[in-house]
């Protein structure tokens, strides 16, 4: 019987585990090799058979609740949303699906924590394999002139390190994304796996060289949320002990520096600017520096304005994406999204929608922090994240996120259903 029973949570795992990959993966995969979404919607189906025991309970209990859960209002919400435009966009047909998926987990975390633990072995897996990805993308930029795993940025590229690097030793660095279409992505994959490290009983020796390795890879990445991750790891280590207001106003600080700096491009003025795709508008001068609004700003500018001139019954995320190409074929081919969890929620399921997204999140991370438990700092790190990269991220249909933001009212009820304590 435990035989049956191990081999069903191997296969579990080995689905979770490639589900994630295919995921963060089908970008690049799809640019080398082939377009892999019908084999993303198969493992994905798959899992969601399998997993039809905790839907069920968990769809019960929603309708039972009606209004007085916030799950209920964001299905309720969405159905009026469709019914409003007189159509179903593909965007909300994945959120419900992934939604519904991770929150019937999630809801049966209580009963039976050891779904998560199997959930977070998946994200260990797949992570190592994009890990490995990253470290052939930095081999391949010191011997050869290929550029499968990682790339190299334009000049003028808003990157402070490679910046750095660059000014002070005359070194141009690549960005290593691995498996990743996106050295974001792969920074996520990552900073993912070191939040959850913790939160799976591996002997210490091989725990303590997966958290080198993962570091360490973290940094080739070159990404920016990396170094804010990284940032935030410190900083809570350094001031372990101290008051919760310093804490708060430590973090808080970070976040608007991060905040500031991801949405105004800084530039020396003498600077010539080859590609301005992250130098949208010229905003201001000041020392010698040209400060602009950088991409992720405009597109938020974008977006508000889009949402202004058309009404609840006619906006749609395809059209944002439309109308960015058409305007501006030159810097956006192929249409980005606004790059905000709440302007992607309202383009795909209107306002209400999107302010009880909003809600959710903010209500699932207030649950964690009133938790009377020590917190894993890894796992802190990856919370605060999140919701910091949240303003500048659609993380809507991305599975890791709502994992992490789903499982955080159940963080003491696994960490005592595993005998976990965090001194």
């Amino acid at each position: 019987m435990n035989n049956i029973s191990e081999r069903k949570d191997n296969i579990l795992v080995f689905f979770i585990s490639t589900l994630f990959f295919l995921f963060g993966s089908k970008g690049w995969i799809g640019s080398n090799l082939v377009n892999i979404r019908v084999w993303i919607y198969l493992f994905f189906f798959l899992f969601f058979i399998m997993s039809y025991k905790n839907i069920f309970s968990y769809l019960t209990y929603t309708y039972k609740e009606k209004f007085r859960q916030v799950d209920f209002l964001i299905f309720f919400s969405l159905l009026i949303f469709f019914l409003i435009q007189k159509s179903i966009s593909f965007q909300a047909l994945s959120f419900i699906g992934l939604f519904l998926l991770i929150s019937s987990h999630a809801f049966e975390a209580d009963r039976r924590p050891y779904t998560f633990n199997l959930i977070f072995k998946g994200i260990l897996y797949s992570s190592l394999v994009s890990l490995l990805g990253v470290y052939l993308g930095f081999f391949e930029s010191l011997f050869f002139d290929s550029t499968l795993f990682h790339l190299y940025q334009g000049a003028n590229y808003p990157n402070p390190v490679l910046a750095f690097f660059k000014e002070a030793f005359g070194i141009v660095l690549s960005s290593n994304s691995g498996f990743q279409i996106s050295i974001n992505y792969s920074a996520y994959i990552l900073i993912s796996c070191i939040g959850i490290l913790n939160l799976l009983n591996i002997q210490q020796p091989i725990k303590r060289v997966l958290e080198y390795l993962l570091f360490i890879g973290l940094v080739l990445t070159f990404a920016k949320v990396a170094y804010l991750f990284i940032s935030i790891v410190i900083t809570l280590h350094l001031i372990k002990g101290k008051g919760s207001i310093f804490k708060i106003l430590s973090i808080f600080s970070l976040a608007i520096a991060y905040l500031f700096l991801a949405h105004i491009t800084l530039i020396n003025s003498e600077a010539l600017i080859t590609d301005y795709k992250y130098y949208r508008l010229l905003i201001g001068n000041y020392l010698g520096m040209d400060f602009y609004l950088s991409l992720f700003a405009w597109l938020k500018v974008q977006a508000i304005d889009y949402i202004y001139q058309n009404n609840i019954a006619s906006i749609s995320l395809a059209e944002f994406k439309i109308l960015q190409t058409v305007s501006d074929p030159y810097y956006c081919p192929i249409g980005i999204d606004p790059h905000s969890l709440f302007f992607y929620s309202a383009l795909t399921g209107g306002y209400l929608f999107a302010v009880l997204v909003l809600i959710k999140v903010f209500v699932n991370m207030l649950s964690f922090a009133s938790l009377d438990v020590k917190k894993d700092k890894y796992f802190l790190s990856l919370l605060i994240v999140f919701f910091i990269e949240s303003f500048i991220w659609d993380p809507n249909n991305t599975p890791i996120f709502w994992i992490v933001v789903l499982f955080c009212p159940f963080y003491k009820a696994y960490l005592s259903a595993f005998k976990m304590d965090f001194k």
